[in-house]
């Protein structure tokens, strides 16, 4: 894709980036620095795709997103995302046996948490819910709370 964002560089002036190279700089280094700055944090991400990232297929159901690992000098190369700087940031050496800190799933997905399954889409389901319902004859209430039993029964 040759579309592009604008950016300010460090040096306050425009320049064209990719949208991979936006999300390496504002999404994975943010996590880069977090783990950098803090070497003993056990916590761990879940990337989730949507169909409006500009990063992501535009279809659903959708693929993880995908890190190449580019070995460059200098900025990120086309279609590196950045995550595998997070993997060995504040890390003395590989990976090894650690638990990886980022998961890319795909949309949408069931994790499987400390014995406990979880659905999970970027879609708003309530949203959707909410666009097919009918409001003739339905007892007062809370909108919200009738739409979200639906996930529920």
């Amino acid at each position: 894709d040759e579309r592009g964002a604008i950016i300010l560089n460090e040096d306050g002036e425009k320049e064209t980036a990719t949208f991979q190279q936006v999300f390496a700089k504002k999404v994975a280094g943010i996590l880069q620095e977090l783990y950098e700055a803090n070497t003993d944090i056990k916590t761990q991400f879940v990337l989730v795709p949507s169909v409006d990232d500009a990063i992501s297929d535009s279809v659903y159901p959708q693929p993880p997103m995908v890190d190449l690992e580019v070995k460059t000098k200098g900025a990120a190369a086309f279609g590196s995302l950045g995550l595998h700087a997070v993997e060995m940031a504040g890390r003395e050496t590989s990976t090894g046996n650690r638990p990886k800190r980022v998961h890319c799933v795909s949309n949408p997905c069931t994790l499987r948490i400390n014995d406990v399954t979880i659905g999970v889409t970027s879609s708003d389901v309530l949203f959707h819910i909410s666009s097919d319902e009918t409001n003739a004859n339905l007892p007062p209430g809370s909108r919200l709370a009738r739409i979200a039993e639906h996930l529920l029964h």
